[in-house]
């Protein structure tokens, strides 16, 4: 695979288990949250829209980082964490 198709794929990954982040927290405990995972912070919008844009302004350099620290931090079915322990 090449690098900017790892990075597509470990992005749609991420965007598949950080989309139930709005789910888990509130709007005041959100921003703290994608902080917690390296994300940018963003405060305008539903939580389900503030999670998809925090996540389209982490930098491809970052994604690995985040990853790793929702593999620390968040909770997910083994096949998707063995998906994500794939991708990075």
């Amino acid at each position: 695979m090449t690098k900017d198709r790892d990075q597509l794929t470990l992005r749609r990954l991420l965007s598949d288990v950080t989309a139930g982040l709005g789910d888990q927290h509130t709007h005041k405990t959100l921003t703290q949250a994608l902080a917690d995972l390296g994300m940018p912070p963003v405060e305008e919008g539903s939580k389900r829209e503030r999670v998809e844009r925090s996540l389209a302004q982490t930098t491809d350099g970052r994604l690995l980082q985040v990853a790793e620290r929702f593999l620390k931090t968040q909770r997910t079915d083994a096949p998707t964490r063995n998906l994500l322990q794939d991708a990075i």
